[in-house]
């Protein structure tokens, strides 16, 4: 017994040293150990319900648009048998369609799911964007094991403003949370030339934005002009509200206001954070619930991935949406197959006529033409 608790004496020892030599030598050195977590990383969104996602922050059109594609293959709005979506009565009003878009901006495809499918988009994407590494979204998915059918969206916006703004000095961000860090930040201040203005519109400014403090704290909003006829909208606010909503009180805002709507760099400032974002969003709330009347047809996966970049010469919006369907049972499609790849029989008539003048039975190839004929 003595010698076990000499042996845990001994070791409470070293461990003492230890952690006393680790001191040492960080105050000596300047030496830390450290966990480092990744100032951008890419994220993961899921879903649940409407109102606690995160479909409030960030939103692209190309999962709606996929699931149009959805609505049409099933004969109408989407429903489940045995439970409710929100989220599906929210999607199945169409409330952003394709042609919403430009041609040249989106790409959406839809047929059995297949890694032929795939490939095929794969070329689309390449011959139409120049995209030479295919539909990432569609990378590691099992299509070939499905009894369904693959829904591939794409939307890809490039936009230059007229003139580059100035990347202006980091400056310093608030979120809700209170929490505040020092951001990349461009835009226009009383050094800019004054050509930097014409990028800019003025959609709503409140006169009460700076109070007795000094402290920008209520609304404004701008509307940012690009080569390309895009028009990059900021809304500052701090209500909560959705997407649609926030949308027509800006639209409310900018139509009564009276003020300059012109940008002016000897008495106007602007300062925008320098934006890069890249995230990945599964919809879990639609999938493995069987759909009504179909061949007992689920979702098995519906997901999206949204980048965006902002910052003083333009930017880049990049989406892709799947929605991926299979079955328990056999495929259900409706399509009928008329393929006279067995013994059939030929009848030939003249029309208005009772009889045929003509009847021949294909029992066997001995009276097809061969393909190597042809050669």
């Amino acid at each position: 017994m003595k010698k076990k608790f000499l042996i845990i004496y001994l070791f409470a020892i070293l461990l003492a040293v230890l952690i006393v030599g680790m001191y040492v030598f960080k105050n000596e050195y300047g030496y830390k150990f450290k966990l480092v977590k990744p100032r951008y990383e890419t994220s993961k969104v899921y879903s649940k319900t409407v109102s606690n996602s995160n479909l409030d922050t960030i939103w692209c059109g190309t999962f709606q648009v996929a699931w149009n594609e959805l609505m049409d293959y099933a004969g109408g709005t989407v429903e489940f048998e045995e439970t409710e979506s929100l989220l599906a009565s929210e999607l199945n009003q169409r409330n952003f369609t394709k042609e919403m878009l430009s041609e040249n901006s989106y790409y959406v495809k839809q047929g059995k799911a297949s890694g032929k499918l795939k490939n095929e988009i794969d070329k689309d994407l390449k011959e139409k964007f120049n995209i030479k590494d295919g539909a990432k979204i569609l990378e590691g998915q099992e299509l070939d094991n499905s009894n369904g059918i693959l829904i591939y969206s794409m939307l890809k916006k490039n936009f230059t403003f007229l003139e580059k703004f100035d990347d202006l000095k980091p400056g310093i961000f608030t979120g809700k949370d209170g929490n505040s860090e020092k951001v990349k930040i461009f835009g226009i201040d009383e050094d800019s030339e004054a050509k930097l203005c014409d990028n800019v519109e003025v959609l709503y400014w409140d006169p009460k934005n700076v109070d007795n403090t000094g402290v920008i704290s209520n609304e404004c909003a701008v509307k940012l002009k690009t080569k390309e006829n895009e028009e990059v909208i900021l809304y500052r606010t701090d209500k909560e509200d959705n997407f649609e909503n926030l949308y027509n009180e800006l639209l409310n805002l900018s139509s009564s206001f009276e003020g300059n709507k012109k940008f002016s760099n000897y008495y106007d400032e602007l300062k925008i954070p320098c934006i890069d974002i890249d995230v990945n969003i599964s919809y879990d709330e639609l999938c493995n619930k069987i759909i009504k009347n179909t061949n007992s047809e689920y979702i098995s996966k519906a997901i999206q991935n949204i980048k965006f970049n902002l910052n003083s010469e333009g930017g880049l919006i990049f989406s892709e949406a799947a929605i991926i369907t299979d079955s328990m049972s056999a495929p259900s499609t409706n399509a009928r197959l008329f393929y006279f790849t067995k013994p059939f029989v030929i009848f030939v008539k003249e029309e208005n006529k009772e009889k045929p003048y003509f009847a021949m039975k294909i029992n066997n190839s001995e009276y097809l033409q061969l393909e190597s004929e042809n050669k």
